[in-house]
Order: structure tokens, then C-alpha cells, then sequence
């Protein structure tokens, strides 16, 4: 079963139903097919509705392969909320087209000073210039394009500090990040 680097919806499809139904071993469950999880997800809901089908499915996942600790609220609310910025207001286009959002360049990443959030400042500078038309994907490629821009810890790391992350309570609840504020 394919967890990233899609080639069609179907294949998504497997692998949003092979996680609802807890066929897949929680070890091949990783990030990346969170992501593309949450993408689906928010393809075919409203954001809050993603959320709580989230968290519902993940709290099922984990209590069906006896993971007690993988569900992590502030984690959880973080990515949704992230991937609903990106998908909602950000072009998604192929590298080479208009807008150009999603490139699948590596990003160096600097100590901020300047008090912009991570994803402001990661989309700002290659934002979908003025008049650009907005490209059409299917879910898997923009799945693939997000989760090779996105699917690192860089966005967590750049917004929390280690000790606020790992810690119960922003386990157990929405936490808001001590580092750099989200700017959605």
C-alpha cells in the first residue's frame, strides 16, 4: 500500500481506507500518510469537520493497535490548520506553471528574527504572482507536491519550542505555539 508518491486518487483512496479501518500497521502510518490523510480529508469537508474526523479516526487507529500515546491535540490541530491554509488560499501548480507554490526545492531554513511566522515567510517570497490562473490538480499530485514543500518538522519546530511539544498538556490539548504566532 502506497503511503506517499501517488499516482492516482485511488490510491489515496486505499490508504484513507486501509487507516479508517486500521488495516494498515500503525508503523507504515507515518507523517506523510497523516498528511495525505488530512489533505482527503479537507478535500471533501469543511475544516472543522476534517478536525473531528481526525481526531475521531486517529483516537480509533491508535486504540485498535494499542498505541495509547499517538494522539497529540496540539499536533493534530497545527497540521490541519496548516493545510487548510495552504490548500485554501495558496496556488497549487506544477513546478514551471504559473504560481509555482509548491516547488519541490528544498528550503533553507534561517533563525527568524523578524517575527513572521514560518509559513509566512516560506509562502511569501514565491506567493502566485498577480493575474496568475490557478491550476487545477487532482488530489494525489496535490498531495504530492504539499507533502514534498511541507512534510518535515520544520513547520512545528519553527513555531514551538521542544519542551512545549512534548508535553502532556499540549498533548491532551490545544496549545498555541510559544514561538512564532500562526498567521491563520
Amino acid at each position: 500500500m502506497k503511503t506517499k508518491g501517488f499516482a492516482s486518487d485511488a490510491e489515496v483512496a486505499a490508504l484513507v481506507h486501509a487507516f479508517e479501518t486500521a488495516t494498515i500497521p500503525s508503523s507504515e502510518f507515518t507523517h506523510v500518510a497523516h498528511i495525505a490523510v488530512a489533505l482527503s480529508y479537507l478535500n471533501k469537508m469543511l475544516p472543522e469537520q476534517a478536525l473531528k474526523r481526525m481526531r475521531e479516526k486517529i483516537r480509533d487507529f491508535a486504540a485498535h493497535h494499542g498505541v495509547s500515546n499517538l494522539y497529540h491535540e496540539t499536533l493534530t490541530t497545527f497540521w490541519m490548520r496548516l493545510l487548510d491554509h495552504v490548500t485554501t488560499n495558496y496556488n497549487v501548480a506544477e513546478p514551471g506553471e504559473a504560481g509555482q507554490l509548491l516547488q519541490k526545492e528544498t528550503m533553507r531554513w534561517q533563525k527568524n528574527t523578524s517575527g513572521k511566522s514560518w509559513a509566512t515567510q516560506l509562502i511569501d517570497p514565491i506567493g502566485c504572482p498577480v493575474g496568475a490562473k490557478r491550476v487545477d490538480l487532482p488530489l494525489w499530485r496535490r498531495i504530492n507536491l504539499i507533502v514534498a514543500r511541507w512534510g518535515t518538522r520544520r513547520p512545528i519546530d519553527a513555531h514551538y519550542t521542544r519542551e512545549l511539544i512534548t508535553s502532556q498538556s499540549a498533548c491532551e490539548t490545544w496549545i498555541p505555539p510559544d514561538r512564532l504566532p500562526l498567521p491563520f
